[in-house]
């Protein structure tokens, strides 16, 4: 006899594993292991009920919507629903329109919708309108002078807008030009300095030097270019180094037009020739090179000054 007690099934034992393969009223698992809503248990059924249960009611059996015949887990065609492209609902703004696909809506709301807020087609132009677009059409009728006058303002507007920036051009273009023609004065002057035969050499002829000596008063130049670099040289007559007097002979650079325009600090090489008129053999010369180890003791005497020496 079949251990199911619903079941009538009596046979030989041998024949009881083949029958429980197939008994109609024994009780089987959901092959799909769906869970049921009801306890939260997998559920099972009997097996004359498993087609039924497999095709109408697992959870877990796959389906098709029925308007975008997409195929789906059926616990997920609630979820599918409220998203589906193809399902025809209500306009959201209420409108009688017939139900359209959700795929519309937003086409509806943008060109069609009676009831959908929209700005006056004279928004550009000033008018701060925003009504339904039902009504759009009588307000453009009935304020039809309204909207003239806001247009009229607003090209007055942009051809006086138009006119401040030609005007704004119009002075750039001469401020370009007239520095145009600052730097090529500039440029016609640099070229005049550097074509000047004595440019460059200072000859200084100093009388009553032992006076000098005597009231230790310093004496300076006056200013010459080397390249478009303005200098002058100084003479200390009471200088003193390592304990031995002598004479110091200095160039300092000067503020000029120029110096916007150079590269500082002024590296140079200069030469100093000490002509004693009164005695040939007291003659000396000095060539000094103004090297990166002398920026670093007097650094401040070569780049570009601030204020006037």
């Amino acid at each position: 006899r079949c251990p199911v007690e619903t079941c009538d099934w009596t046979g030989m034992i041998l024949q009881l594993e083949v029958h429980m393969r197939e008994c109609m009223v024994l009780i089987v698992p959901c092959p799909n292991e769906c869970i049921s809503q009801d306890t939260g248990d997998y559920c099972r059924t009997e097996r004359r009920y498993l087609q039924e249960h497999l095709t109408e009611l697992c959870l877990l059996r796959q389906v098709n919507c029925n308007y975008c015949s997409v195929e789906i887990t059926a616990i997920d065609m609630n979820t599918h629903l409220s998203e589906c492209v193809e399902l025809c609902i209500e306009c959201p703004n209420g409108c009688d329109t017939e139900l359209i696909k959700r795929r519309d809506v937003t086409r509806h709301m943008s060109t069609e919708c009676g009831l959908q807020l929209v700005a006056c087609v004279y928004s550009l132009y000033g008018c701060e309108a925003v009504l339904e677009r039902r009504e759009r059409e009588q307000h453009e009728r009935e304020l039809c002078h309204v909207h003239c006058r806001l247009t009229q303002e607003f090209y007055v507007g942009r051809v006086e807008e138009m006119k401040r920036v030609q005007d704004r051009q119009a002075e750039m273009i001469h401020c370009l030009e007239r520095d145009n023609l600052r730097l090529k004065q500039d440029v016609t002057s640099a070229l005049s300095f550097l074509k000047t035969p004595s440019h460059g050499k200072l000859v200084w002829r100093l009388n009553g030097v032992k006076k000098r000596i005597a009231t230790r008063e310093e004496s300076y130049s006056d200013p010459i270019y080397v390249g478009l670099y303005k200098c002058q040289a100084r003479i200390n007559w009471c200088n003193e180094v390592a304990g031995v007097k002598c004479i110091g002979v200095y160039i300092h650079v000067m503020q000029g037009e120029w110096d916007g325009r150079l590269d500082w600090p002024l590296l140079y090489t200069a030469t100093f020739s000490l002509k004693n008129n009164l005695f040939k053999n007291a003659n000396h010369t000095k060539r000094i090179e103004v090297s990166k180890e002398i920026m670093k003791t007097n650094g401040d005497l070569f780049v570009r000054p601030n204020y006037t020496r």
